[in-house]
């Protein structure tokens, strides 16, 4: 009876702990320096998920393509290919996986 509870318990645990750990939401990009990113937008918002961590983005006008800012993190993209700008360092190339 004992391991039975036991047993139960720890079922459920793992059944709560898989439905916390979900990835990150959003497409995912592979830039050429192999930096990766989720990006999921949703109208003028975009919420960025670069190493792990959420960056909420708004986006601005742009000539053509698409440009997502804050004060920390630039995202554009035109056609197939993006670029991520993170603080004074550039990832080019990005492409969606």
């Amino acid at each position: 009876m004992k391991n039975r509870l036991i047993l139960a318990v720890a079922i459920s645990s793992l059944t709560v702990l898989a439905a916390c750990s979900k990835g990150p939401e959003g497409k995912k990009y592979v830039c050429a320096d192999k930096t990766e990113f989720y990006l999921a937008t949703e109208g003028v918002k975009a919420v960025l998920n670069f190493a792990g961590e959420d960056h909420d983005l708004k986006q601005v006008p742009t000539a053509s393509g698409s440009r997502y800012v804050n004060a920390e993190f630039m995202f554009f993209s035109k056609g197939g290919e993006a670029m991520l700008g993170e603080g004074e360092t550039l990832h080019k190339q990005c492409v969606r996986q």
